[in-house]
């Protein structure tokens, strides 16, 4: 079974150094660095003591974030699928950096299964989208059960330390500056003025915001959702990286598990919303445009990234030409 991406790679100083933290007494027989993910570092070590692998997981980007991911493995609740944790170090002075071992848990991860280069054994495309979309709704209900007092970015406590004055507000403001900033200017003069009018013929949409203080994962897309067929279905076998969660709109997530539309169906969208409503979630009439909308915080944010390549900002620009209308598509 294909799992998550992977490539061999010597276990660098400060992985080898959290490695003896946690078990000075390994010895270990392989070391694999999980390429998915930019916030963190990954890899995937096998042991001779244990019978199955581990992920050891080094915090760069955000240290502080493991706190945060500590805080809201002890809330969530119990139906959303976790890695057992094995071992953390959440403190970022310490000389290892802050860094967690997790126990190895199988499955495909869902943008391999929903992508062009899916595996020929499996069923078809169409029957795949929608049972993973279907449990894909059903996880994001059962975040629902997470509430705050108000919208906005999480402390390690998991309180709301910097909240939005208004989701909109925050939306709109945050776009504004990335166009007015390196984003813009990769995009180009036209489509950056595309961009514009498009959110402001559109913002309208970010009105039924307000007052949603859900939990949301901030990353809840295919390479952060693994998957596996069990009783005669593909169900959702765990939920990865925590690091982006913050207090807001359940439509967030909608907006990056539906990013790659290219490569899904219309029935992972239709499965994806209608279990969502199925079990207890409510959606605006114009979900899906609205969740378009949300998208472009995130790409705008990675065109705000210094170094990034030029393969990577051509494939951001054609998703935002691809934004440019939205859908009227409605549960």
């Amino acid at each position: 079974m294909s799992e998550r991406r992977q490539t061999h790679a010597p276990l660098p100083q400060r992985a080898a150094s959290a490695l003896e933290a946690w078990a000075p007494d390994h010895r270990l027989l392989s070391a694999q660095h999980l390429t998915a993910g930019l916030a963190n570092t990954s890899f995937k070590l096998t042991l001779a003591a244990r019978q199955r692998p581990v992920v050891l997981k080094l915090y760069t980007r955000d240290p502080a974030s493991l706190g945060r991911t500590l805080a809201l493995r002890r809330i969530l609740p119990k139906d959303i699928p976790l890695p057992p944790l094995l071992h953390a170090q959440p403190d970022p002075a310490a000389h290892t950096g802050a860094f967690a071992v997790f126990d190895w848990v199988d499955g495909w991860p869902v943008d391999h299964l929903l992508g062009p280069d899916r595996p020929d054994d499996l069923p078809c495309p169409d029957r795949l989208a929608t049972e993973l979309g279907k449990d894909m709704g059903r996880l994001r209900a059962c975040l629902d059960q997470v509430g705050f007092d108000a919208s906005g970015f999480l402390d390690h406590s998991l309180a709301v330390a910097d909240p939005f004055k208004t989701q909109k507000e925050a939306v709109l403001g945050y776009i504004a500056q990335c166009l007015d900033g390196l984003a813009g200017q990769r995009l180009g003069e036209t489509l950056r003025q595309e961009v514009e009018r498009y959110v402001q013929t559109h913002h309208a949409l970010l009105d039924p915001l307000e007052g949603q203080h859900r939990l949301v994962h901030g990353d809840y897309k295919g390479c952060n959702l693994l998957a596996l067929h069990r009783q005669g279905q593909w169900r959702i076998s765990a939920v990865l990286d925590w690091e982006f969660a913050f207090s807001g709109s359940p439509l967030f997530d909608f907006a990056t598990a539906l990013r790659r539309t290219t490569h899904q169906s219309a029935d992972f969208a239709q499965a994806l919303a209608q279990s969502y409503s199925a079990h207890g979630g409510m959606l605006p009439t114009r979900w899906f445009a609205t969740a378009r909308l949300l998208d472009l915080t995130n790409l705008c944010g990675f065109l705000q990234r210094p170094g990034l390549s030029a393969d990577r900002q051509r494939d951001i620009k054609a998703l935002f030409q691809s934004y440019r209308t939205p859908s009227t598509q409605a549960v």
